[in-house]
């Protein structure tokens, strides 16, 4: 019963009349739309989005409201220093496709300068423009370009900034969303530059385009620069595909797993190239919290994205538990007889699309059957000490990519992490 509510919450018409609702309620409240960016300085992605931000404004006619966060806490920790590393590699990518400025020579030392500047441009006259001027300078390293402001600041200006700080923070939080490089519209968020094609498809089809039509047109081929990369995943041909194969890291609990398979079985079969599958345990089973802002994100978004590559979703049953450990041992007893592929399509596919529920023998029996395994095959990878080892080396092997997430695609040496970044495998 709970996976046909899910399924119905998470159709895209459901998710259209949600988008509508949000506006209608706007409107009769007889407030303007507007849009929020929560950005924070030095997230080389939240700068990207903040540039296109100020075109997006401009082509659709609506103001823009930045929301300034500050650094996180946890900036030293190694995670973190993972994190900003993945970041620097992920917006120079994204800067090349859409002709941005690349974000490269940032001093770290000097973020919590430019923060003041920002904070203090924004209250005194929110500016958009000198916002973007101030954030690239930023990252182009010219500290002189934003350090003027700061001789000007005052005790009170310090404790202005810690407020405003302090209330966007709790905005973000209010919207029920968790973090910077993202743009709420009408109830709504839209994270990165790589969801801004939802936003615009959102406005067109509510008619909105009352802003600059050149402007429209140059964030459209942005986009589209983007959109065509999506969609044509094309890697080179080899002979024999057992000497490159596509290796694949997954977890049966990821959404964005699931919503990249398809494309990645297509690009590996034009290519005539196998697929290594490496799984790994899902995120929480190793040690990485996800608040309930962020999960509900993140199922939220995953819908959308389905819809957009003609995935199916919704029909959900989370296997965390019992329900992962029975997806592990029925994929090592697959792998042991050659049907990793096929147990993998049927698995996720049953997850994320059509109620199977790990946790019921009778289900479990009728997926060992489709696919062709026994339940004696998978109660001896239960009880098999090793398979934990090779979940170990999985994940170790994708730490040395220096990633984490899933799904990550290596192809040829290159390792790339998201769903929505499979593009990237064929630059």
């Amino acid at each position: 019963m709970k996976s046909r509510l899910y399924q119905w919450l998470l159709h895209p018409r459901t998710l259209r009349t949600r988008e509508h609702l949000f506006s209608l309620a706007r409107r009769v409240k007889g407030q303007s739309q507007k849009i929020d960016l929560f950005y924070r300085c030095g997230d080389p992605q939240a700068h990207l989005l903040l540039l296109l931000t100020r075109t997006l404004g401009g082509a659709y006619g609506i103001d823009v409201d930045v929301r300034l966060l500050p650094g996180s806490e946890n900036e030293q920790d190694s995670s973190a220093a993972q994190l900003q590393r993945w970041r620097l590699r992920d917006a120079a990518r994204f800067a090349r496709a859409l002709d941005l400025p690349l974000p490269d020579s940032a001093e770290p030392r000097m973020r919590a300068g430019c923060e003041a500047a920002m904070a203090y441009s924004w209250r005194r006259q929110r500016s958009l423009e000198e916002l973007c001027d101030l954030s690239t300078a930023y990252w182009n390293g010219e500290s002189a370009v934003w350090s003027r402001s700061l001789s000007r600041l005052k005790a009170t200006d310090h404790a202005h900034q810690r407020i405003l700080f302090r209330d966007n923070l709790a905005y973000l939080e209010s919207l029920g969303h968790y973090d910077a490089n993202a743009i709420h519209y009408d109830g709504v968020f839209y994270r990165g530059v790589e969801r801004l094609r939802h936003l615009t498809l959102r406005l067109r089809r509510a008619g909105l385009v009352g802003g600059d039509a050149a402007e429209r047109a140059n964030l459209a081929e942005r986009l589209d620069a983007i959109e065509n990369r999506s969609r044509d995943l094309t890697v080179a041909t080899t002979d024999s595909a057992s000497d490159a194969p596509i290796t694949l890291f997954f977890s049966f609990r990821s959404p964005y797993s699931w919503v990249a398979l398809p494309r990645v079985l297509t690009m590996a079969d034009a290519a005539r190239r196998t697929i290594r599958f490496r799984p790994v345990r899902p995120m929480v089973e190793r040690g990485v919290a996800l608040s309930p802002e962020k999960r509900r994100y993140l199922v939220l978004d995953a819908a959308r994205e389905a819809d957009r590559y003609g995935v199916p979703f919704g029909r959900i049953v989370d296997p965390l538990g019992d329900g992962v450990a029975t997806a592990l041992a029925g994929f090592f007893a697959a792998a042991a007889i050659g049907l990793e592929r096929r147990y993998v399509e049927h698995v996720m596919a049953g997850i994320w699309a059509q109620g199977l529920n790990l946790t019921r023998s009778a289900e479990v029996d009728r997926l060992l059957v489709s696919v062709g395994l026994t339940r004696r095959a998978l109660e001896a990878q239960r009880a098999s000490a090793g398979n934990d080892e090779i979940l170990k080396a999985n994940e170790l092997a994708l730490s040395q990519q220096d990633l984490w997430g899933v799904p990550t695609v290596v192809v040829d040496g290159r390792a790339v992490w998201g769903q929505d970044r499979l593009w990237q495998c064929t630059e």
